[in-house]
């Protein structure tokens, strides 16, 4: 019986990592402005030195592309990356910039997600938008938040 129960959970552990590596099927390549990529984890970059705290379950290990922050005292920069098929990409936004900014074509979604700067936890507002697969463009940040940054997720 225990070996039963031990073998059942593996084969849940194991369907759970291939379910997390799914995102590896979208080829996310021509990152610009030192965009960087990596998996949207707890504990993961948001944006260089700031972590992520709180992210939506169902955005768990997927692709998250982010870029440095640069001077606070600045506005941020745009960026862009291709993917090779049709996405739903969810914008990261600064929830204390998120009222007084326009993304033309983005939703504002009920999803929620949050960081950690210097042991202080901010929240994040998350945006969704369609794309077909190529050319996914990113909106600059104002100064005084950090980038937006977009989870990738496969239609």
């Amino acid at each position: 019986m225990v070996r039963v129960r031990k073998v059942k959970q593996l084969m849940a552990a194991a369907l759970v990592a291939v379910a997390g590596s799914a995102w590896a099927e979208v080829k996310v390549s021509d990152l610009t402005k030192q965009a960087k990529v990596t998996a949207f984890e707890i504990k993961g970059n948001r944006v260089d030195r700031f972590t992520v705290k709180t992210l939506p379950e169902e955005l768990k290990g997927l692709p998250l592309v982010y870029v440095p922050r640069g001077s606070h005292q600045n506005p941020g920069t745009g960026y862009s990356f291709k993917v090779d098929a049709p996405v739903m990409v969810y914008l990261l936004v600064d929830a204390r910039r998120a009222g007084q900014l326009k993304f033309e074509g983005w939703e504002k979604s009920e999803l929620k997600a949050s960081w950690l700067a210097g042991g202080t936890e901010y929240q994040d507002v998350i945006f969704v938008k369609e794309f077909p697969a190529g050319k996914v463009e990113i909106p600059a940040n104002p100064k005084d938040c950090i980038p937006h940054s977009a989870v990738i997720k496969e239609k």
